[in-house]
């Protein structure tokens, strides 16, 4: 534990490093620098393409949704008109045929006539 440095020793080492760091200048290639700059605006590229690609696919899964939940109300409103449609159709021709009825009189069964059965003679 002797051997090692205390923690003033540490910090002092690291900012005199950083210091050193900072004051040295590395050359750095002018293509280097486009390249990267070329290479960030790629980057830039490819995630707004792919955000516009998962935002477009969002609305169209959206559209698709609207558009099926669309056509079942149309198909239950198209049954409900038909079933209105028969309905007002059978009022109708149930009318029709009271109207008959009651021009040329009602259609009853014919009641039972009593028939009189002929009397057999009676044996003295």
């Amino acid at each position: 534990m002797e051997n090692l440095p205390d923690f003033d020793t540490i910090t002092t080492n690291l900012s005199q490093w950083a210091d050193w760091t900072l004051r040295v200048e590395f050359p750095i290639p002018d293509a280097a620098l486009v390249v990267a700059f070329v290479l960030a605006l790629y980057a830039v590229r490819l995630s707004a393409s792919a955000a516009k690609d998962s935002v477009r696919d969002e609305v169209e899964q959206l559209y698709q949704a609207e558009l099926l939940q669309a056509n079942r109300k149309i198909q239950q409103a198209k049954a409900e008109l038909r079933k209105a449609q028969l309905e007002i159709e059978r009022e109708r021709q149930k009318r029709r045929r009271d109207t008959i009825r009651g021009a040329t009189g009602a259609r009853r069964a014919p009641t039972p006539r009593l028939v009189e059965t002929p009397k057999t003679l009676e044996r003295v």
